[in-house]
């Protein structure tokens, strides 16, 4: 239950990111996030530094968490839509848990996610 409320935090401040620019702008203490380089579900590198100068939606999800893929369905992707493919805006999700291909495909299937999921994001949350 708390790591439910936990999630639900994270994803709800994530959206204010991505909704208050202003505030996005401005990294915690003064700090960039780190970068990574992660593989996303069909074989892509990405980095967080690629995407310098736009505003990253970074969604931490597993896909076996029911709060996340809701969230994904009803607020993520309507949020990713209303951006109109705005270049400033990117969206990413990181998959934590180390599921397999098919589960991802299962996840993206019934979410309508259509921008990158990466794996092995249990690398970036345990740095």
């Amino acid at each position: 239950m708390k790591y439910d409320i936990a999630l639900t935090a994270i994803v709800s401040m994530l959206l204010i990111f991505a909704i208050i620019p202003s505030f996005a702008s401005n990294s915690f203490n003064g700090q960039n996030a780190p970068d990574f380089h992660l593989t996303d579900h069909l074989n892509n590198q990405h980095s967080l530094s690629e995407y310098q100068g736009s505003i990253v939606v970074l969604d931490f999800f597993s896909v076996n968490c029911n709060e996340c893929q809701v969230s994904a369905k009803n607020v993520l992707v309507p949020l990713y839509d209303n951006s109109n493919g705005d270049a400033k805006v990117q969206f990413l999700s990181v998959e934590i848990t180390g599921a397999t291909a098919d589960a991802i495909t299962t996840y993206v299937n019934s979410t309508g996610i259509s921008w990158p999921i990466l794996t092995g994001g249990d690398k970036v949350t345990n740095s």
